[in-house]
């Protein structure tokens, strides 16, 4: 496979964005694991740039990481010491229109809130009147849409352009899996999605049930934790909203049900509502029959990732940990159902594309 997978229309729009002589401020940001950081490296391979990966640390390490990685790169010096003035400088020493990437920016707000000032004065005073391309990069997606992209936040109005970056369309998965069957491949589209890193964890060569194995149900795999660890990131009381997509999951589709389910207060379900749906991993939806009636719209799971991860490992924890194998076969039992679901959606998706069923 591949290494790099569709994106073609996010890449000619950064292009795009480019080759205008302006400098440029572009935000990019997603869940992890979506495919941002392959994206600005494909974007990047062929210009004079440079990439930098954010931590959370003191800022004087960083300013200090980010000279010598620049140094070590490009074979050149810097002498400033502040961080706005280390990235100033880094883009006087490259020639044409450098880009400057700063993947997991909001690492630098954790560590210093003032950050978003800092990067308006040194785009207001300095990059603003050279030949620059500065992509901001984020997987905190609350962060980046409040500290970023907020009215509120000092980088308001300095951006360019702004992409949130989603999952890849169900075509790709041929572009995966080239041997399987479409049967199999949805299968996989079941468990995963379509998160590009996800994906690349289930093995060609091996059926579906032993790739379940092999990371869903093996404690040492990213794709055991990875749902708590995402929502960890993103939220306070993660296990509040775990319990709620499992209610929903379980039929509890409307706020009061939810609530009365989670044992959360009735005024208070939809901040948490909202919350899911600001991050893409729950939605509403009009039932057919009350397609007239928008007010009787129901939430349901979004994201595939979490609907697997919530129903045959989350609620199966004990099982999962002391007898995968008998794990397995439960998932093997129930799967069948649990696929009538992915297939009336992957159905819905093509008819709203191209307004006919799939053969």
């Amino acid at each position: 496979m591949n290494g790099f997978v569709d994106r073609e229309k996010e890449l000619k729009g950064l292009e795009e964005m480019y080759q205008n002589k302006e400098s440029a401020l572009f935000v990019l940001y997603g869940r992890r694991r979506i495919g941002k950081t392959e994206l600005v490296k494909k974007f990047i391979e062929d210009k004079k740039s440079f990439y930098f990966l954010a931590r959370q640390q003191d800022l004087g390490l960083e300013s200090e990481r980010f000279k010598n990685e620049f140094g070590e790169k490009h074979d050149k010096f810097i002498g400033a010491d502040k961080l706005d003035r280390v990235i100033d400088e880094a883009v006087d020493k490259l020639e044409g229109k450098p880009v400057i990437v700063i993947d997991e920016f909001p690492y630098w707000i954790e560590e210093d809130k003032s950050i978003p000032s800092i990067m308006q004065g040194l785009w207001d005073e300095k990059l603003s009147d050279k030949e620059v391309f500065l992509v901001l990069t984020g997987s905190s997606i609350s962060m980046m849409e409040t500290e970023v992209l907020d009215y509120k936040s000092p980088l308001y109005g300095r951006r360019s352009g702004q992409l949130k970056l989603g999952e890849l369309p169900i075509s790709a998965l041929g572009e995966f899996f080239p041997e399987k069957s479409f049967e199999e491949q949805l299968e996989i589209y079941g468990a995963t999605g379509m998160i590009p890193f996800y994906l690349k964890e289930f093995k060609e060569e091996k059926t579906f049930f032993q790739n379940v194995e092999g990371t869903f149900l093996d404690q040492l795999h990213l794709l055991n934790e990875e749902a708590e660890i995402l929502l960890r990131e993103e939220l306070r009381k993660p296990n509040n909203y775990f319990n709620i997509m499992e209610a929903i999951i379980n039929g509890k589709t409307r706020p009061n049900e939810i609530a009365q389910a989670v044992k959360i207060d009735n005024t208070n379900i939809s901040k948490y509502l909202n919350k899911l749906e600001q991050l893409e991993l729950i939605e509403k939806e009009t039932p057919v029959t009350m397609a007239d009636k928008p007010k009787n719209r129901v939430y349901k799971v979004k994201d595939n990732y979490f609907r697997f991860w919530l129903r045959y490992v989350y609620t199966n924890q004990s099982l999962v940990e002391s007898n995968p194998i008998a794990a397995v076969k439960e998932i093997k039992q129930d799967y069948s159902r649990y696929m009538g679901h992915v297939f009336e959606e992957v159905c819905r998706k093509a008819v709203e594309k191209t307004g006919t069923m799939i053969k």
